[in-house]
């Protein structure tokens, strides 16, 4: 992301739905009970960080006119971390 021509931070995103909106690059864990070789529904759990998932949200509040919550609820992202 810049600033007045001056580079504030980089984070890695993911552009979806088209363009319509970034979504922070999350990482992946495996819950109990489910097998990894064979995932079963709800054996994963998708994290971000909260600065990733905070730069995203502005770029997206900036740069879309789509709801950034709505697409993170829709993939299931948990906010980790202080």
């Amino acid at each position: 992301m810049f600033l007045s021509d001056s580079l504030v931070d980089r984070v890695r995103a993911y552009n979806v739905d088209g363009g319509r909106a970034y979504l922070p690059a999350y990482q992946q864990h495996h819950v109990a009970g489910g097998d990894a070789d064979e995932p079963s529904e709800g054996s994963w759990r998708f994290t971000v960080e909260p600065w990733p998932y905070e730069l995203t949200r502005l770029v997206n509040r900036l740069d879309s006119q789509h709801d950034f919550d709505s697409y993170i609820a829709q993939v299931g992202f948990e906010i980790v971390g202080s």
